[in-house]
């Protein structure tokens, strides 16, 4: 992991000094780096991903929530990256939009367990 903070951090000044020169290929750098680097730690998310269906499968939680936490916390990585990477090229206005975007889609995502939580607490009435 410190391998990767070291690579990444050099390529983030060489992409203020690539600003500076060449600030139509500093985006692409840009987005070459952070793919490496989103690439790089899919291997890491693939463990938690196996670690919090254990947790899930223990706890007893149905796998279809489990299923919709770990979607909901995909869209939000990716959200943020996307969103980072249209701020950085100057679209701030693109980069709020997905994150609008990504809400929404975790709301509708949600609409499963909040009708369970509903259904659950009409039973306790």
């Amino acid at each position: 992991m410190v391998k990767i903070i070291v690579i990444v951090l050099i390529c983030a000044l060489i992409s203020v000094l690539l600003k500076t020169y060449k600030p139509e290929i500093a985006i692409f750098f840009i987005l070459a780096v952070s793919l490496f680097a989103l690439f790089y730690l899919v291997e890491e998310l693939e463990e938690i991903v196996e670690v919090l269906k254990t947790f899930g499968e223990k706890a007893q939680i149905p796998t279809a929530y489990m299923g919709i936490l770990l979607k909901m916390v995909g869209i939000s990585y990716l959200t943020e990256f996307a969103s980072s990477l249209c701020k950085d090229a100057g679209q701030g206005t693109l980069g709020t939009n997905i994150e609008t975007m990504a809400r929404v889609s975790m709301l509708i995502l949600s609409i499963p367990v909040l009708r369970s939580i509903l259904d659950f607490i009409e039973e306790i009435l």
